[in-house]
C-alpha cells in the first residue's frame, strides 16, 4: 500500500466527521512530503472516488433514517390534497438547495480562477499556517455547539437563508482546515433548526455536489486509478462500511448533543500542524 492509498483512506474516513477531510488530507500530504523529502499529491480522480464512497453512505443512511417517512409520503400521494402539499414542500426544498449550491458553485469557480492565475493564493492556501488557522476555527465552531439549545425557532428556511447557507458552505470549502459539516451544521442550528433537521439539511444541501463529483469520478475512470495505487475493491468496500459505522456514531452524537466533543479531537491535527511549522 503506497502513500497515495493511505491518503485516500484518510479522506474516506474523515469525510463522515465534522473535522475537515480536506484539511486532514493536506496534513497527511505535508507529513509524507517531510518524511520522503518529496511532494506527494492526491490525484483528482482518487478524490472523486472517495466521494463515491461518501455518496453511498449518505444515501443508505438517510433511506434507513427516513424509511417510515418515505412510506407515509407514498401513502399521502394517493390523495390529491396531500399530493399538492407534498409538491409545494419538494419545490421549496429544491429551490433552497439550488440557491445554496448555486452560490457554492459560483464561489468554487472563482477559487479555480484564483488557483490558476494568482500563485500567491495557491501558496497561501498550501501553507501549514493556513491549515492550522482552519483547524482552529473549526474547533471553535464545534465548541459553540456546546451552548446551543434544541428549541426549534423555525421549521422552514427562507430564500435569503438559503443564500446565507450557500455563502457559509462556500467559505468552508474554499479555505483549508475548515469543516463544511461543522460550519453548515452550526449555521443551521443558529438559524433555528432542531438538531435532527439541521443534520439532515447539512447533507441534503451537499448531496447534489457529492453526486456530481462522484459521477465525474466514475465516468473518468476513478476505480481504475484506485486499483493503480494499490487499493483493492475489497479494501474500498470495507473502508466504506467503516465510514458508514462512523456516520451512524456521529448521528448518535447529534441526537445526544455530543457532537461538540469533536472539538477536543481538533487539538490533534492543530498541534500536528504546529509541529510541522516548527520543524
Amino acid at each position: 500500500m503506497n502513500d497515495v492509498c493511505v491518503v485516500m483512506l484518510v479522506q474516506m474516513i474523515t469525510e463522515m466527521l465534522p473535522i475537515s477531510s480536506s484539511g486532514h488530507v493536506m496534513l497527511v500530504l505535508h507529513m509524507f512530503a517531510r518524511l520522503h523529502q518529496q511532494a506527494v499529491v492526491l490525484p483528482e480522480l482518487l478524490d472523486d472516488c472517495a466521494h463515491v464512497s461518501a455518496l453511498f453512505v449518505y444515501v443508505i443512511f438517510f433511506l434507513w433514517l427516513y424509511a417510515a417517512l418515505i412510506k407515509r409520503v407514498i401513502f399521502f400521494m394517493l390523495t390529491r390534497a396531500s399530493c399538492a402539499r407534498l409538491a409545494r414542500i419538494i419545490v421549496h426544498a429544491a429551490l433552497v438547495v439550488g440557491i445554496a449550491d448555486g452560490v457554492t458553485v459560483v464561489c468554487y469557480g472563482v477559487r479555480s480562477v484564483l488557483k490558476k492565475n494568482v500563485p500567491l493564493y495557491t501558496s497561501v492556501c498550501a501553507h501549514p499556517l493556513s491549515l492550522a488557522l482552519g483547524f482552529a476555527l473549526t474547533m471553535l465552531v464545534l465548541f459553540s455547539l456546546r451552548w446551543q439549545k434544541n428549541e426549534a425557532r423555525t421549521t422552514r428556511m427562507t430564500y435569503s437563508g438559503a443564500l446565507q447557507l450557500g455563502l457559509v458552505q462556500s467559505v468552508s470549502l474554499l479555505w483549508p482546515g475548515l469543516s463544511r459539516f461543522a460550519f453548515v451544521y452550526t449555521f443551521l442550528r443558529a438559524y433555528g433548526l432542531r438538531r435532527d433537521r439541521a443534520f439532515t439539511c447539512t447533507f441534503l444541501v451537499f448531496l447534489p455536489l457529492v453526486t456530481a463529483v462522484a459521477a465525474r469520478g466514475v465516468h473518468g475512470g476513478a476505480f481504475a486509478a484506485m486499483h493503480a495505487v494499490g487499493m483493492s475493491n475489497m479494501l474500498f468496500v470495507l473502508t466504506t462500511c467503516l465510514a458508514a459505522g462512523i456516520f451512524f456514531v456521529v448521528w448518535q452524537m447529534v441526537q445526544t448533543k455530543r457532537l461538540w466533543y469533536c472539538a477536543w479531537y481538533m487539538l490533534v491535527p492543530l498541534l500536528s500542524t504546529c509541529v510541522l511549522l516548527m520543524f
